[in-house]
C-alpha cells in the first residue's frame, strides 16, 4: 500500500513513510481502534482509523485532488463512550443522556472555589485594613475586595445550586468531540451560539474561531474571530484584573487573538480570497493593499484598513472615495469658516486699535471738557482737561462698575466725587482705558505735602507696591503738592499712571488716575500725557468749540494714601488689614492703637493704603 496520503483540507501530499505502512496494518487489523493524526502542513486534525483506515484518499507525491471520503459526524456517549447519530437524544448502548448538564463534582467543585475565594478577599481585606501605611496604587481597597468577596461567594452558589443553561450543554459536549469528530463540535458551538447570551457569545465564538483554524478553514476562522475581538464581552476576565492591580492585562489577553487574526487574513490574501483595501493619503485615493497594509502604489503605510472578499473589492473602493470626498467637503466648510471668523476677528480689533490711535495719527486737536463738580462740602472746586472726543463720560452706572472693580473697596462717606472718562469698558480689557478723577475726604490728611510727608508716603508706597511700582515722584500740578507715580496693578493686569494732589484744605485731597491693560497700555499712554499736561484745578478752561458741562453727582470715595474704615460686628484687625492689603501694624501705628484686640463696633480707622488699584 502507498505511503503517501493527501490532506483533504489544505490538499497536500504527505509523506508517511513507514509509520503509515505500520499503522495501516494495525487500525485495518482492529476497526475499533482510536488515535490522532495531523497535517504536517496546515495542522488540521483527523481521526487516525480515518486516515489509515482508507477513510482519506492516498496518493503519489503528484496526485491531486478533492478527498474521495469523509467521515460522518457522530457523538460520543460521554458515559460508555459509544457513537451516536447526532439525532439521537440517549445514548443506544447504555441509555445514558447525550447532552448532560453539570455534573455533582463539577457543582461541588464551583462550591469549593466559591467559598475559597470568601475566604481569600475577606483575607486580604483584613490585611490592608491593618496596614497603618497607604496602599500602593497596585492594591484594592478593603471595600472593594470585600465587594469581590461577595461576587465570589454569589457566584459558586449560583454554579453549584441552579439548572444547566442549554447553551452550556452544548458547549460542554462541543468541547468533547474537538479531537474525535470536529465537525460535530462545530455544529454544538453552532447550536450553543443560538441560545447562549450576549455577555456568553463571545467566548464560544473564540473556541469556534479556533477550531475552524485548527481544521484549516480560514475564511470561517477569521470571521469568527474577529467578531470575537470586537465584542464588548471579549478578555471580561482580563478587564477585571486591570482594574484591581492597574497593569494592562486585557491588551496581554487580546494580543494572541490579534496576532491569529492577522496571520489568518494574511494566508487569506495569500490565496486570493480575501482582498485589504484602504485610503492612502499620499496617492490621495482608495488603492488596494498588500498583506502588510502597504499601499499597492506608493508602498506607504495605510491606516484603518478593511478586508472584504475579491468579488466585493470595486464596491468597497467607490464607498471610500465617497467617503473621502465627504471628508473633504466637511474640512472645506470648516477651513471656510474659521476664515471667515478669523478675519471677522481681525477686522474687529483692527478698527478698534483703529479708533484709539484715530485722533493720535491725524493730529486733530482733542477737544478740552470742563468738568464742573458740585461736592457735598467743595463747591467751587472744578478739574479740566483734554480727552479724545469719543471716548465716553463715566455716568452713575459706570460708577458702581468702577466701586466693583478698580475703586473696590473705598468705604461710603469718604469721598465728595468719582467721574471721569472712558473707552471700551471700565474693566481693564485688552484696548480699554480710562481717566478718573475722585475728591476724597480723610480726617488724617493736613492739606500739606512736606519733604518729611513725602518721603514716608513714597517709603510706605515702595514697601506695599515692592516690584509693581515702577516709578514715584514729587510734582505740582496748578500749583497745589502733588506725588506722581506708574505702577502694575495689584492684579497683575493693568498699569496706571497716577496724581495724588494735596489741596490746602485738610482732610481732603484729590487722585487722578489713567489706567489700561498692560499689554494696550502703550497705545493710550499719548491721551494719558495730554490729559494729565492739561490737567487744571480751580480753573474752567472750556473751548468754544465743544461746550460741553457735566455735573456728576458724587458717588463713591477714594484715598490718596489712606481710607477709612468703620468698624463693623466681627470685625479684627488681622481681617481688616487683609481686605485692604496692608499689614495690621501699619494699622495700629495709624491710629495709635494700644490693645489690637480691642475694637469698637463704630469706631473709625485710618487706613494706610497707597491708592485705588486693580
Amino acid at each position: 500500500m502507498d505511503r503517501y496520503w493527501k490532506c483533504p483540507h489544505c490538499e497536500a501530499i504527505l509523506d508517511k513513510g513507514e509509520q503509515y505502512e505500520a499503522e495501516t496494518e494495525k487500525y485495518l487489523s482492529s476497526p475499533t481502534a482510536t488515535g490522532w493524526v495531523s497535517c504536517d502542513k496546515c495542522e488540521s486534525l483527523f481521526d487516525a482509523k480515518d486516515v489509515y483506515g482508507g477513510k482519506y484518499d492516498v496518493a503519489e507525491p503528484s496526485v491531486t485532488g478533492e478527498p474521495s471520503v469523509t467521515r460522518e459526524p457522530m457523538v460520543i456517549c460521554p458515559k460508555c463512550q459509544t457513537e451516536n447519530s447526532p439525532d439521537q437524544t440517549t445514548c443506544s448502548q447504555c441509555g445514558a443522556k447525550l447532552l448532560p448538564g453539570r455534573g455533582a463534582l463539577e457543582r461541588i467543585g464551583y462550591l469549593i472555589a466559591g467559598i475559597a475565594g470568601v475566604a481569600l478577599f475577606i483575607g486580604l481585606a483584613w490585611l490592608f485594613a491593618r496596614m497603618e501605611e497607604a496602599l500602593p496604587p497596585c492594591c484594592a481597597s478593603p471595600i472593594t475586595l470585600g465587594i469581590m468577596a461577595l461576587g465570589c461567594l454569589i457566584g459558586g452558589l449560583r454554579m453549584a445550586f441552579t439548572r444547566t443553561p442549554e447553551y452550556e450543554k452544548y458547549v460542554k459536549r462541543a468541547e468533547r468531540h474537538i479531537k474525535a469528530f470536529p465537525e460535530q463540535a462545530l455544529a454544538d458551538f453552532t447550536r450553543a451560539l443560538e441560545s447562549a447570551p450576549e455577555k456568553e457569545k463571545a467566548n464560544i465564538l473564540k473556541q469556534r474561531g479556533e477550531l475552524y483554524a485548527r481544521l484549516g478553514r480560514k475564511a470561517e476562522a477569521l470571521a469568527d474571530l474577529s467578531e470575537y475581538a470586537a465584542s464588548p464581552h471579549a478578555h471580561k476576565g482580563a478587564k477585571v484584573v486591570s482594574e484591581i492591580v492597574g497593569v494592562d492585562m486585557e491588551g496581554a489577553a487580546a494580543a494572541p487573538t490579534e496576532q491569529t487574526i492577522g496571520a489568518l487574513r494574511k494566508d487569506l490574501m495569500r490565496e486570493g480570497t480575501l482582498k485589504a483595501v484602504g485610503y492612502c493619503k499620499r496617492c490621495k485615493d482608495a488603492v488596494e493593499l498588500n498583506e502588510n497594509q502597504l499601499c499597492s502604489r506608493c508602498g506607504s503605510q495605510v491606516k484603518e484598513a478593511r478586508f472584504v472578499k475579491p468579488e466585493d473589492s470595486e464596491t468597497e473602493l467607490a464607498k471610500l472615495r465617497k467617503e473621502a470626498a465627504a471628508r473633504r467637503r466637511k474640512r472645506l466648510i470648516w477651513l471656510i469658516i474659521g476664515g471667515i471668523t478669523l478675519f471677522a476677528c481681525v477686522l474687529c480689533m483692527g478698527v478698534g486699535l483703529w479708533s484709539s490711535r484715530t485722533p493720535q495719527k491725524t493730529g486733530g486737536t482733542t477737544p478740552t471738557v470742563s468738568v464742573t463738580v458740585v461736592p457735598v462740602t467743595f463747591a467751587e472746586n472744578i478739574f479740566s482737561f483734554e480727552y479724545p472726543s469719543n471716548w465716553e463720560k463715566i455716568t452713575q452706572k459706570e460708577i458702581s462698575t468702577l466701586l466693583k472693580t478698580s475703586l473696590k473697596g473705598l468705604q461710603a462717606g469718604g469721598y465728595d466725587y468719582i467721574g471721569g472718562v472712558y473707552t471700551g469698558g471700565l474693566d481693564n480689557c485688552r484696548g480699554c482705558a480710562q481717566i478718573v478723577i475722585v475728591v476724597a475726604k480723610n480726617p488724617g490728611l493736613t492739606g500739606t505735602l512736606t519733604d518729611e510727608q513725602y518721603e514716608q508716603a513714597k517709603e510706605a508706597t515702595e514697601k506695599q507696591m515692592g516690584s509693581r511700582l515702577i516709578s514715584y515722584k514729587k510734582t505740582e500740578v496748578s500749583s497745589l503738592p502733588a506725588t506722581e507715580s506708574v505702577h502694575i496693578g495689584a492684579s497683575g493686569q493693568s498699569k496706571l499712571w497716577e496724581l495724588i494732589v494735596i489741596p490746602p484744605e485738610p482732610g481732603v485731597a484729590y487722585m487722578f488716575s489713567c489706567s489700561s491693560h498692560k499689554d494696550t497700555y502703550d497705545d493710550f499712554e499719548e491721551v494719558f500725557a495730554r490729559a494729565i499736561k492739561s490737567l487744571r484745578i480751580g480753573e474752567r478752561s472750556v473751548p468754544t468749540s465743544v461746550p460741553t458741562v457735566v455735573i456728576l453727582t458724587p458717588v463713591a470715595p477714594v484715598t490718596t494714601g489712606v481710607v477709612t474704615y468703620t468698624v463693623q460686628a466681627g470685625d479684627t484687625l488681622s481681617k481688616i488689614a487683609k481686605e485692604f492689603g496692608v499689614t495690621v501694624e501699619a494699622i495700629v501705628e495709624a491710629n495709635n492703637i494700644e490693645d489690637p484686640s480691642l475694637l469698637q463696633v463704630g469706631q473709625v480707622l485710618i487706613i494706610p493704603v497707597a491708592g485705588p488699584e486693580e
